[in-house]
């Protein structure tokens, strides 16, 4: 009786050892996998951060440039002389471009709603043509320098679109963005876009 007393007792602490080890092993097996996943999902957030930076330092440039070009030309008016209207034109543009660069700095603040699931894109009637030809002008300098023609054609029947103005003129000036770095400056290329307008 008291022999079986001890053994029974033992069993019971070798099971106790066993589960207690059993229990370690799989405590250790959940936190190797919670940190795999968490070093998985820091390397995307990462990876996700840089491009949004990359993305955005571009999409800031473009306004950027637009407004320190046409304002130098503006501030050499004593030399060059510029016609009125063409002052008038590119102060235009200058305040054309700091509405988008205001608008892309909005979307930059507003980053936290994207992470949490509740930005939304805006509905409403949108010119295309006319945002085409914004963008377009935005680009004249850069054009001129790196010596590619901008043409633009397109039906006059166009309609209005449903979309996100803000979000579209990105689109188009992230394309042609990309249209003049790649035309080669020695061919003068001539780039056709969907306006019925010659910038």
């Amino acid at each position: 009786m008291i022999h079986g007393s001890h053994t029974s007792g033992r069993s019971a602490s070798l099971i106790n050892d066993y589960a207690s080890l059993l229990g370690e092993a799989v405590l250790r097996h959940r936190t190797r996998t919670a940190e795999h996943a968490a070093r998985i999902e820091a390397e995307l957030a990462s990876r996700v951060k840089s491009e949004f930076i990359a993305n955005m330092s571009h999409e800031l440039r473009t306004p950027l440039n637009t407004v320190i070009g046409f304002s130098k030309l503006i501030s050499e008016q004593e030399r060059r002389k510029l016609p009125d209207a063409e002052i008038v034109e590119y102060a235009n543009l200058i305040r054309d471009a700091a509405g988008h660069l205001l608008a892309v700095i909005n979307d930059i603040l507003d980053i936290s709603k994207i992470q949490s699931g509740k930005f939304t894109l805006e509905n409403r009637d949108v010119q295309v043509d006319e945002i085409l030809v914004a963008c377009l002008a935005s680009f004249r300098l850069l054009a001129q320098e790196t010596k590619v023609s901008l043409q633009s054609t397109i039906s006059p029947t166009l309609p209005s679109i449903r979309a996100d103005g803000v979000k579209l003129r990105q689109i188009f000036t992230n394309l042609i963005s990309n249209a003049i770095k790649f035309t080669p400056a020695v061919s003068y290329t001539h780039l056709t876009l969907p306006t019925n307008r010659e910038v």
